[in-house]
C-alpha cells in the first residue's frame, strides 16, 4: 500500500506540520508514503516539491487571492480552490493506492480537479474550511460580499465533492461535530483521528531546563503562551490572555509570575501596563527548545476562540505541563478537566482567569504524571498510525 499526501507545505503552519507528522509516522513504520507540496522547507527526500514548474503561476494566484482578501473581505484567510493547477495528471498517473488530502489551498488544486481524481480519497480536516464556504474558521462579523463568497464556494463544494465518496478524517470531536451540524456531506464517511507525536522527542526535559537569559527566579511561576502569529491572529485569543493577566494582577504580585510568549517577538497591540514581566521569544521551531520551555512552564494557556485541535496543547501535555483552554474547542479532546488542566465553559477573560487561578493554587506535580500519561495514550505515533491504517485498508476494500 502506498499513500500520497497532498499539502501546500510541509513545515510552514500548523496544518502543514500536522500533515508531515502523519506522513512521518507512516514512513517510520515502513509504510510507503510520500508528501507532495508546493512549498518545501524540509530536506526530507520523501517530501516531493511540485513547485518547480509552477512558480510564476503561484505568484499570479497569490496576487489574486491577496486582492480578494483586501478588496472583498476583511478575513485574513479565505480559500476558493477555483483555479486548476498542473497536479491532477500527476496524481492520476502515480502509483498511489490512496490520496490523502490535507491543507490543499492557495489554489494547489481546484474543487473540479479533486472531483476528477481517479483514486480513493481520504481528506484530513485541519480546520473548518470544508463546511465554512471560503472561510477557514467561523467568523462572527463578515461583510455582505464575504457572505456571498462563502455561499458560492459552498455551492461549488456540493457540485464537485458530495458525490465523490470522500472519507473525512476529523482531527477532533469538535471538527466532527461542526461538520455534522453544518448539514454538509451528511452521507460521507467520517471519523476522528488526532495528530501523531513522537513521544521520545516531546517529553519533560528535566536534566537541562535552565535558560539563563530569562532570569527566572526560584519563587516565580511561569505562564506560557505560544502559536504561529500568536499575537496577531485574533482567533488565537491573545487579547483575552492580556485581559485575564490584568485581572490576575489583583491576586499576585509582579515578582510572583513571569509570562513567556513564543511565536511573536513583540506586542502587536498598543502599550498596556501589564502587572507581570512579559518576554517575547520570537519564532521557535526546535523541538528540544520548545520541550524545555514547556518543562519550565507551570502552565500553558491556549485561549483560542476557534481551534480545531491545538498542537501546542498536545506538546505541553506530553511534557507534563497543565493546559488552560476553552471547552468549546478541539482542545477539549486533549485536556482532562481539573486532572491535566482546566477547560473553561466561559469564553471570556474571566473564564481564563478562573482556570489560571485553579492551576496556580496547585503544585505542577499535581498534574504532571496524568498529563503525560493521557497525552501518550491519545497521541503517540504508534496509536495514530494504526488508526490511519485502518481507514486506508477499509477504503481500499470498499474501492475494489
Amino acid at each position: 500500500m502506498k499513500i500520497v499526501h497532498l499539502s501546500f507545505s510541509d513545515l510552514s503552519g500548523g496544518a502543514s506540520i500536522a500533515a508531515y507528522r502523519v506522513h512521518s509516522a507512516l514512513l517510520n513504520a515502513g509504510i510507503k508514503s510520500e508528501l507532495w507540496v508546493m512549498k518545501k522547507f524540509s530536506k526530507d527526500n520523501s517530501v516531493i516539491d511540485l513547485s518547480s514548474n509552477s512558480d510564476f503561476y503561484l505568484l499570479i494566484i497569490k496576487t489574486y487571492i491577496y486582492l480578494v482578501r483586501k478588496l472583498l473581505t476583511k478575513s485574513n484567510l479565505i480559500s476558493l480552490n477555483y483555479f486548476n493547477s498542473n497536479i491532477l495528471e500527476r496524481i492520476n498517473r502515480s502509483d498511489a493506492d490512496i490520496i490523502n488530502l490535507h491543507w490543499v489551498h492557495n489554489e494547489m488544486i481546484s474543487l473540479e480537479q479533486i472531483n476528477k481524481i481517479n483514486k480513493p480519497i481520504v481528506w484530513t480536516l485541519h480546520d473548518a474550511w470544508i463546511f465554512s464556504g471560503a472561510s477557514h474558521y467561523e467568523e462572527l462579523h463578515i461583510s455582505f460580499i464575504h457572505k456571498l463568497l462563502n455561499r458560492w464556494v459552498s455551492k461549488r463544494k456540493v457540485r464537485y465533492l458530495t458525490q465523490k465518496n470522500i472519507t473525512f478524517i476529523c482531527n477532533s470531536a469538535w471538527t466532527l461535530r461542526k461538520i455534522i451540524e453544518s448539514g454538509q456531506f451528511s452521507d460521507a464517511e467520517k471519523t476522528v483521528i488526532h495528530y501523531p507525536f513522537d513521544t521520545s522527542v516531546w517529553r519533560p526535559n528535566e536534566l537541562d531546563i535552565k535558560i539563563p537569559s530569562l532570569n527566572i527566579r526560584p519563587q516565580e511561576k511561569v505562564i506560557l503562551f505560544g502559536a504561529i502569529d500568536s499575537t496577531r491572529d485574533k482567533r488565537k485569543g491573545f487579547h483575552l490572555l492580556l485581559e485575564s493577566l490584568c485581572l490576575l494582577g489583583n491576586y499576585y504580585k509582579r515578582s510572583d509570575l513571569k509570562i513567556l510568549i513564543f511565536g511573536a517577538d513583540r506586542m502587536q497591540s498598543k502599550s498596556i501596563d501589564m502587572p507581570f514581566d512579559m518576554h517575547f521569544l520570537g519564532y521557535i521551531t526546535d523541538p528540544k527548545m520548545l520541550s524545555k520551555l514547556y518543562t519550565i512552564a507551570d502552565m500553558m494557556v491556549v485561549p483560542s476562540l476557534f481551534e480545531a485541535l491545538g498542537q501546542t496543547a498536545i506538546e505541553a501535555q506530553l511534557c507534563g505541563t497543565p493546559v488552560v483552554a476553552f471547552s468549546d474547542t478541539g482542545v477539549s479532546d486533549i485536556v482532562q478537566h481539573k486532572k491535566t488542566g482546566f477547560l473553561s465553559d466561559d469564553l471570556s477573560s474571566e473564564g481564563l482567569l478562573e482556570g489560571m487561578r485553579f492551576i496556580l493554587e496547585r503544585n505542577k506535580e499535581f498534574f504532571r504524571e496524568s498529563a503525560r500519561e493521557n497525552a501518550v495514550r491519545k497521541f503517540s505515533a504508534d496509536v495514530i498510525r494504526n488508526e490511519y491504517l485502518k481507514v486506508y485498508k477499509n477504503k481500499l476494500n470498499k474501492s475494489k
